[in-house]
């Protein structure tokens, strides 16, 4: 029977009899039911006696019980493995190669490993450098850069200067590594090196038989308080768990804090141990000494001056660029001895040796400061200049200058002795008979054999009714009236 194609593709009446080649209708694609993937993939459940039998055989060579740690639900299934070393040392390890907060955030693989075994298995390394050889060299990069941050903590160099060192000894060509290079690593070393000092002190101090304990407080340019504790002992290797037994001296200034008899460093000291002698420092009691022996003295005047000179000075760049330009002009007209221009500190926690220099550069360049501040004066016509001028352009304040210079000399040679390091009772004596030895030869000269005052006055030039000083005039009848002042001054108190 002949056909044709297009006969294939003819709708046919679903209800014909006589069709034996029907098409089947294919349902449409929303009505497919869509396999459910849970019935095809079962979930992989970690049961809690397994990880407990990881721990206690699987891992037990490698202290697992030490660093897993799990979470697991009420079916006893564990959801989530930790390691609690990686979570305590996560800021230490997060640089690292191949790092991974898997088992810092929890980690969901959850199956054994054969590769934690073949890792515990020794291998032979096919690197170009030796293992032995590159923790060597890894030993001798963190060393140099412990080196470097002790430097920044002795010098009292901010953090960030660590880094600048560390690549200053790149550019010399030392090998130090990528690192441990930056500042957070840097305070890190620095609190190494303080725990171990602090170890290694603690140890001394137990074995030392007896030691001594030193204090003192000075304020740092950022107006804070700061307090030195040193402690003196001398090692000779005889132990002695008992601190305050071996405690026999105590040495501080003689602040109450320190020498108070009821609340002081002293009495609480004492209750402990009874036998402690306090000693009262040389050097702080030598100032005091002074203090109180120049106060009732014309050194309250010239004290005074030094530090109204040194405010007025370093308060003001103008008017210290003024009095350099004036040094200029005037340096080979008078005969200057000391080399620096600026008047110097004498006030606040100083020693007298601080005092004496400031003294010897006012009597050098008395003239300059005098002509400076007469310009000032009239050109701003300053009342608080005027009233210095009225003061300290006197030959009272002159000759007591020179005066000041010849006594407080042998007092500070003393204190500078009594400062050194290694001071002891035995050269503290002996220095202190020097002192003594040079007072007396001094109390014995003429005021105007002092070599101070017979400095200044070679340098007075003298001229009709008129003494002149570095170009600064004074009435001679009034100079000479102040000079026979002070040497009845200086008969009087046998100096």
């Amino acid at each position: 029977m002949a056909s044709r194609i297009t006969d294939f593709f003819a709708r046919k009446n679903a209800n014909s009899t006589t069709s034996n080649t029907a098409i089947p209708v294919l349902p449409d694609v929303n009505d497919r039911e869509m396999p459910n993937p849970d019935s095809s993939t079962k979930k992989r459940v970690l049961k809690l006696a397994t990880v407990k039998r990881w721990i206690n055989e699987d891992l037990a060579k490698d202290n697992g019980s030490i660093w897993m740690h799990y979470e697991a639900n009420k079916q006893e299934h564990v959801e989530n493995l930790y390691c609690k070393i990686c979570q305590k040392y996560k800021e230490q390890i997060c640089t690292m190669k191949d790092f991974s907060y898997a088992w810092i955030n929890g980690s969901k693989n959850l199956k054994l490993s054969i590769e934690c075994k073949r890792s515990c298995k020794f291998e032979v390394s096919h690197s170009g450098i030796p293992i032995t050889r590159k923790r060597d060299i890894m030993k001798e990069q963190i060393k140099k850069k412990f080196e470097l941050a002790y430097f920044v903590a002795k010098k009292e160099l901010p953090f960030t200067m660590y880094e600048d060192l560390v690549t200053l000894e790149k550019h010399h060509g030392v090998d130090i590594g990528n690192a441990y290079v930056n500042r957070i690593e840097c305070a890190d070393f620095i609190d190494y090196h303080g725990e171990y000092l602090s170890k290694t002190l603690t140890n001394d101090l137990k074995e030392a038989k007896f030691y001594s304990v030193l204090t003192d407080g000075t304020t740092d340019c950022s107006v804070t308080e700061k307090e030195l504790v040193y402690v003196l002992f001398a090692s000779l290797g005889i132990t002695n768990n008992e601190l305050y037994s071996k405690l026999v001296g105590f040495g501080a200034d003689g602040a109450s804090v320190n020498s108070g008899d009821k609340n002081g460093v002293k009495a609480l000291l004492q209750e402990k141990s009874p036998w402690l002698i306090f000693q009262w420092c040389v050097a702080h009691r030598l100032e005091l000494a002074l203090k109180d022996a120049l106060q009732p003295t014309f050194f309250k005047q010239v004290d005074q001056m030094l530090t109204r000179l040194h405010s007025f000075y370093s308060k003001s760049p103008k008017k210290l660029h003024e009095l350099k330009s004036l040094h200029e002009l005037l340096k080979n007209t008078f005969d200057f001895v000391e080399g620096s221009l600026k008047p110097k500190r004498a006030s606040g926690t100083r020693w007298i040796s601080f005092k004496l220099a400031a003294l010897r550069l006012v009597l050098d360049k008395f003239g300059i400061y005098l002509t400076h501040l007469e310009n000032l004066a009239e050109q701003e016509g300053n009342a608080e200049i005027v009233g210095y001028l009225r003061r300290w352009k006197t030959s009272q304040m002159l000759l007591h200058i020179a005066f000041f210079i010849d006594v407080l000399t042998p007092a500070a040679e003393l204190s500078n002795i009594y400062q050194e390091e290694d001071i002891d009772i035995v050269s503290a004596t002996s220095a202190l008979n020097r002192t003594k030895h040079k007072l007396e030869l001094y109390s014995n000269l003429r005021l105007q054999d002092l070599p101070a005052t017979k400095y200044l006055l070679s340098k007075v030039d003298k001229q009709g009714g008129t003494h002149t000083y570095q170009g600064i005039e004074f009435s001679s009848i009034q100079f000479e009236r102040e000079l026979e002042l002070l040497k009845a001054k200086k008969e009087k108190h046998n100096y």
